[in-house]
């Protein structure tokens, strides 16, 4: 990952809020994922904004204690821009059932540019990648762990897929999660 002074301040701050978070896994903590994803970004662009906002691409639906105007004053409009464009949560009604709220975030996301898409096709390959390790590890037990049934989420990775392939994203990491799909969610997969 490029460094900067700038990149250097967004890592000690996504590591502080996201502070005592934890994956899903109750391991690993949370912070793994978002400089995880950071660095699958900066594999496609040097853009240091781009790369700051996938270090914040949870943090206004994760965590309280900084908000975008915070974000704004810290690192400029265009990271703040990028991450709420990517938070999923910031313009529905509290109470809204899991499916539609992502097929809220999904119509949000059809008017995304390619630096947000790419954040968000990073961030599912990094969710599907720990998803396998999960679900080799815990087995069927692992579903009870999400919003929502294995067949809605699929529906929801499955669209966001799509829209990946439409936007004309790097290919190799579009692919990959095609496969990482088909080997997660199986027959749901055969479906389509």
């Amino acid at each position: 990952m490029k460094w900067s002074s700038r990149i250097d301040k967004a890592i000690e701050v996504a590591a502080r809020m996201h502070g005592n978070q934890f994956r899903r896994n109750g391991v690993t903590p949370y912070i793994v994922h978002p400089i995880t994803v950071a660095w699958m970004v900066s594999e496609y662009t040097d853009n240091e904004n781009t790369i700051i906002a996938a270090l914040f691409h949870d943090l206004i639906e994760d965590v309280e204690g900084y908000e975008l105007k915070d974000m704004e004053n810290d690192f400029g409009s265009e990271v703040t821009r990028m991450v709420a464009m990517m938070s999923n949560n910031i313009d529905v009604e509290p109470g809204t059932k899991w499916l539609d709220k992502k097929k809220h975030y999904l119509k949000k996301l059809e008017n995304a540019d390619k630096e947000v898409l790419l954040i968000l096709l990073m961030n599912h390959l990094h969710n599907l990648v720990t998803m396998k390790e999960e679900l080799r590890e815990f087995g069927g037990k692992f579903w009870d762990k999400f919003h929502g049934s294995r067949g809605e989420k699929y529906q929801w990775v499955h669209s966001c897929w799509q829209l990946f392939v439409k936007s004309g994203l790097p290919q190799k990491p579009v692919n990959k999660m095609e496969f990482l799909m088909d080997e997660i969610y199986g027959e749901e997969s055969k479906k389509g």
